[in-house]
């Protein structure tokens, strides 16, 4: 996984400032990579490092989420919901593995068939998730206007110097 881009920081600016300057940008490249992904048949690796972006993302938001006053708490929650549901995928993969180890042990086979039918499901049901509640109509376009708009005076507003 390539390093996400430093969050550019002006120190001449204050914290709000910033991070409706910063934060935007990580949304639209979050977008971006699930799009990319809901666009085929994902593959695993890639499912991986999107749930990484995510936690990254979601992490730096909740650093944040004082400057804007209540508001992220449902994209927060969102984000939490994106994150699980790539776990889930993620523990199958993790499963599968240590039991690929095992795999001379009796009923082994059909770990591995249950834990391939249930990686499945899950891949369908962060996709479904995805195209359906996190990047339905017009979802991109409110997570950036929201971003871009830290509430006043919220410990970090242009009149405050970090």
């Amino acid at each position: 996984m390539k390093k996400p881009p430093a969050i550019a920081w002006d120190p001449a600016r204050g914290t709000a400032e910033n991070a409706a300057q910063a934060l935007p940008g990580m949304a639209e490249r979050l977008f971006a990579a699930g799009r990319a992904l809901a666009e085929g048949k994902p593959k695993l690796k890639r499912l991986h490092e999107f749930r990484l972006q995510v936690k990254q993302f979601r992490y730096t938001l909740e650093l944040f989420e004082p400057l804007y006053e209540g508001r992220l708490v449902e994209r927060l929650e969102k984000l939490r919901l994106l994150q699980q549901r790539l776990g889930r995928i993620n523990d199958c993969v993790t499963t599968r593995t240590l039991v690929e180890e095992l795999s001379d042990l009796p009923g082994a086979g059909r770990v591995l068939k249950h834990l391939d039918r249930a990686q499945r499901n899950r891949v369908a049901a962060f996709l479904r998730f995805w195209r359906e509640e996190f990047d339905g109509a017009g979802e991109e376009q409110a997570w950036l206007e929201s971003l871009r708009r830290p509430g006043p005076d919220a410990g970090g507003s242009a009149h405050h110097r970090d």
